[in-house]
């Protein structure tokens, strides 16, 4: 879509170009000389599309950057969250051992104990 509108633009540029190709006076600071409208026009319209340009590529390389940094914490963060999650495994593991030992031991009457007596 946006080269087509592009390439209506240059087309419109160039026929206003053409249709005023007589000498005009340029002045810039303390510059000046005499060149045809056609070409002023077409000159700063290619000054305008190579600033446009130069901006959304300055944009491109920043966005550029932020992904690469986005990338970079996504798999540090997914390592920290395998590390994790191996944790977990690890404590449930040992949670179920000290349930096993637990349950171990309330079978087991402590030693010198005796049983109640009954009525």
């Amino acid at each position: 879509m946006y080269l087509i509108a592009g390439l209506i633009f240059a087309l419109l540029v160039a026929i206003f170009a053409v249709q005023n190709a007589q000498p005009v006076p340029v002045r810039f600071l303390v510059w000046g000389l005499e060149v045809p409208l056609a070409l002023v026009i077409v000159g700063m319209a290619a000054a305008g599309g190579l600033l446009v340009g130069l901006t959304v590529l300055v944009r491109q390389v920043g966005l550029g950057f932020r992904l690469w940094n986005a990338r970079a914490e996504h798999r540090r963060l997914e390592g920290e969250r395998r590390q994790l999650e191996e944790r977990l495994q690890t404590l449930k593991t040992e949670l179920e051992g000290l349930r096993e030992e637990n349950t171990r031991l309330r079978g087991v009457a402590p030693a010198g104990a005796t049983e109640p007596e009954q009525p």
